[in-house]
């Protein structure tokens, strides 16, 4: 059985969309692989970290899946997890001096703006920021987030294998609700989560008590959900629009895959396969090392990536809301690669098949990605187009007829014709000639394409 297939069975009770569910599992990777394992060139590393923005109205299971992949990721703690042992009785003292460094400066991080007699709870393996934080708070949590892992390097003078350490300061986010965080400063922070999501060296900023602080080798997952209407607000103001979502996976879904009335109890299967996944991240946290990708994989990609730059028309998605994205595609199925891959395997060697498979999959969520962006603010027509691709999608094929009577209020009936039509000119709905069963009347219905 799969880590894939552990995942589906442990969220099997959620309503949550199917995409949402998928989307999650890669993210529950990425945020474990932090900022140690990369793409090639070593000058120029693709990180396997990700910006996911889960997008529904609400009631669709966006909080289902974030809280599964949170429990996840906390399950365990820093100190109960023992780093990579050492060759050497003397290297064994580095690395413990180390392990016991980095607890020290979590134990400390959750301290702050608590007094000294306040409890904590112990440090996470995997650091996580807080659901309610500011940006001065969120560069400042980054930089207190050192993480340490202990790898083998040859050393050509000394002629064998030494110890070397390498630090870095990897975060990642599970907010239920995006807005919470966009609160203020937004131009800040949307810069800041630009910059890590790059994964700089360093990350400079000005505090205003202590002066210039910086962050060393950051990086930061983000995993997130919002409503059509906060996505529609927070474009109009071109907060989101450009650098940031370029770097972003908006996930969009209008209805759960099923009815849940209340979320059941886990299984006895259920619990073991979350322990089963647990174990796994426990084990991507000590991987460290560029992947391998051999030079036939190499030759097909740049093929690929020259043809795909050439034909734009090839994009599963035609809108204009998307340039951004493609114009950074090829970063994108490397990251969903390798996440694809380690879910499964601590092999560095990534096959080509799995780049198909990655390519084949953001495809298919690129059908409905600009769904999720809504459409241009500037036409008063844009809101109910939203809406009626929502209600089409939820209640089936529609006549006119019923759309008019849904949307009565809202648009007038030459508006209500204009919208149609540029749905169907989009590509976005289709419209087929029937026989109405009441009146056997020929009439046109219009459904999601």
């Amino acid at each position: 059985m799969t880590n894939y297939e552990k995942w589906l069975s442990y969220t099997d009770g959620l309503a949550s969309p199917q995409n949402y569910i998928d989307w999650g599992w890669l993210y529950l990777v990425a945020a474990s692989l932090q900022r140690r394992v990369w793409c090639p060139p070593d000058h120029r590393r693709v990180y396997p970290n990700m910006y996911i923005t889960l997008v529904g109205k609400p009631g669709v299971g966006k909080g289902q899946v974030i809280r599964s992949v949170s429990e996840i990721l906390k399950m365990h703690k820093l100190e109960d997890v023992k780093p990579s042992s050492a060759k050497t009785s003397e290297e064994q003292m580095i690395v413990d001096s180390m392990a016991a460094a980095d607890l020290k400066a979590a134990q400390d991080e959750m301290m702050v703006g608590k007094g000294k007699e306040a409890s904590i709870d112990k440090p996470d393996l995997i650091p996580v920021a807080a659901d309610a934080v500011t940006y001065e708070a969120l560069v400042q949590s980054m930089s207190r987030c050192i993480r340490r892992i202990n790898y083998s390097e040859y050393n050509e003078q000394q002629g064998k294998d030494v110890m070397r350490i390498y630090s870095h300061s990897s975060l990642c986010f599970l907010l239920e609700e995006l807005a919470s965080l966009f609160r203020k400063n937004t131009e800040s922070l949307v810069n800041f989560l630009i910059q890590a999501y790059d994964c700089g060296d360093s990350y400079e900023y000005q505090t205003k008590t202590a002066g210039r602080d910086r962050i060393r080798r950051l990086c930061l997952n983000f995993f997130g959900g919002t409503n059509p209407d906060f996505m529609q607000d927070t474009f109009d103001d071109k907060l989101l629009s450009q650098g940031y979502s370029s770097r972003t996976f908006y996930v969009f879904a209008n209805k759960n895959r099923k009815s849940v009335f209340c979320l059941p109890e886990l299984t006895e299967t259920q619990k073991l396969h979350r322990k089963e996944l647990a174990e796994h991240v426990v084990k991507l946290t000590r991987l460290y090392g560029q992947v391998k990708i051999d030079s036939d994989t190499w030759n097909w990609l740049r093929e690929w990536w020259e043809d795909y730059e050439m034909h734009p028309e090839k994009r599963a998605s035609k809108s204009a809301k998307l340039e951004a994205y493609y114009a950074r595609k090829q970063l994108h199925v490397m990251k969903v690669a390798m996440a694809m891959h380690f879910g499964e395997s601590l092999d560095p060697n990534i096959p080509r098949s799995t780049f198909v498979r990655a390519m084949e999959f953001l495809a298919n969520e690129e059908k409905t990605m600009h769904l999720a962006l809504t459409l241009d603010a500037k036409n008063p027509l844009a809101d109910t187009s939203r809406k009626l691709l929502a209600y089409l999608s939820q209640a089936g094929k529609k006549n006119f007829v019923d759309l008019l009577v849904e949307f009565n209020g809202s648009v007038r009936k030459s508006e209500l014709e204009e919208i149609l039509e540029t749905l169907q000119t989009t590509g976005q709905i289709v419209a087929t000639q029937e026989r109405d069963e009441h009146t056997n009347d020929a009439v046109m219905f219009y459904k999601i394409k």
